[in-house]
């Protein structure tokens, strides 16, 4: 059985922490509204306005002209999310931290030995993190992943939702496809146009018209409809870094074959960071010489990043710099350290006014990539 658990309005919940004077006003964080940004994160109250995330700014303030707008506060997302981990961590033997925000725990053993029910299990464990912390969240419970995720949907604000096994298709049928996770307003939009509006019209597509439609992502979508996710829970590991290389069939001093290598190791290494939902602060290269000598070069960005467009520029300003013509290169290599979870917005919130553009671009070039292969497409240096 798995818990879905996602902390309500994090943002906003963090500033009234730091600043009760917020509670029970219409928040928007992510800027001014005379700034060209867009809408990080929002109060329920700035929502009844119809408000949302990734809104732009000047129409923010356009529908709710008397929310407090500020910019996000550094660091303080991160921290309380470490604390929620914290309690997590002493709570469920088995987690996974999917972001800054949300978590799966496998309770299997917890209801079953401890506590009388998994709904038990959820109440003590909201209790615990509101005690400690003030952060309201909300939980949803189910057999697979994605039952869960769909049910802290429902459980929204501040609920606790349990879908029994063998009601998932049942629960799904009513409910409008924006419910799925995954379906975006593209897709969304894609399904709207061939009738498909709710999960039972989804339901009544057979598999294979949905594949020759959407390619892999067609049958992703039949079985998400069905309520068929994955069971397992892949335990909290803090990754370091991720990494692509590649060695040359001969050693070469040719620049712009050492440059289109060097960029298919970059799109690589987004690739990863994007599909892990992780972001970076430090950029290495790695050369290697044909006398086998490896050099190492880092950069540390003020801003975790992880979409192509930046990751390019930034790592070919590094092979530019130390790339010397007379010396024979044999291995060429980008990686990214210093992670944090791509939905940690915080760091975003200070990035410039171009993050976004170039984060919705990353995003178009990895679904074509996942419907057609990793090689399919990519940026041009």
């Amino acid at each position: 059985m798995i818990l879905h658990l996602d902390l309500d309005t994090f943002f906003v919940s963090c500033e009234r922490l730091v600043n009760p004077e917020l509670i029970g006003k219409p928040v928007i964080i992510g800027g001014l509204p005379t700034e060209r940004g867009v809408v990080a994160a929002c109060s329920y109250e700035a929502r009844q306005f119809g408000v949302y995330s990734s809104m732009p700014l000047r129409w923010a303030a356009k529908a709710c002209p008397q929310a407090i707008f500020m910019h996000g506060t550094r660091g303080l997302y991160s921290t309380y999310s470490k604390k929620v981990t914290a309690i997590i961590r002493d709570f469920a033997p088995r987690y996974e931290k999917a972001s800054v925000d949300e978590f799966y725990l496998d309770i299997s053993g917890l209801y079953q030995y401890i506590f009388r029910s998994p709904v038990e299990v959820a109440r003590l464990l909201q209790k615990n993190i509101d005690d400690q912390l003030g952060l309201p969240s909300s939980c949803g419970i189910g057999r697979n992943r994605l039952i869960a995720k769909i049910g802290s949907r429902l459980a929204k604000p501040h609920g606790i939702f349990f879908v029994p096994p063998g009601s998932e298709e049942e629960l799904l049928s009513p409910l409008p496809i924006s419910i799925i996770p995954g379906i975006g307003d593209s897709m969304e939009s894609s399904l709207h146009k061939r009738g498909i509006r709710l999960v039972r019209d989804l339901q009544a597509i057979p598999e294979s018209t949905l594949m020759d439609w959407y390619g892999k992502y067609g049958s992703e979508l039949f079985q998400k409809a069905h309520g068929i996710g994955r069971a397992t829970i892949d335990e909290e590991q803090e990754r370091k870094s991720v990494s692509s290389e590649t060695t040359f069939h001969e050693d070469s001093s040719d620049p712009v074959y050492i440059r289109k290598q060097f960029l298919s190791c970059v799109q690589e290494t987004g690739f990863t960071l994007r599909k892990h939902q992780l972001k970076g602060l430090t950029l290495t290269l790695k050369l290697r010489d044909s006398t086998f000598e490896t050099h190492t070069y880092a950069q540390t960005l003020p801003y975790a990043i992880n979409d192509d467009y930046t990751l390019i520029n930034r790592g070919l300003e590094l092979l530019q710099t130390h790339l010397t013509p007379e010396k024979k290169i044999r291995l060429v290599g980008f990686g990214v350290s210093r992670l944090v979870h791509a939905n940690d917005q915080a760091d975003d919130l200070f990035s410039g006014q171009e993050t976004d553009r170039f984060n919705r671009l990353s995003h178009q070039i990895d679904l074509l990539k996942t419907k057609f292969g990793k090689r399919s497409l990519g940026m041009a240096g």
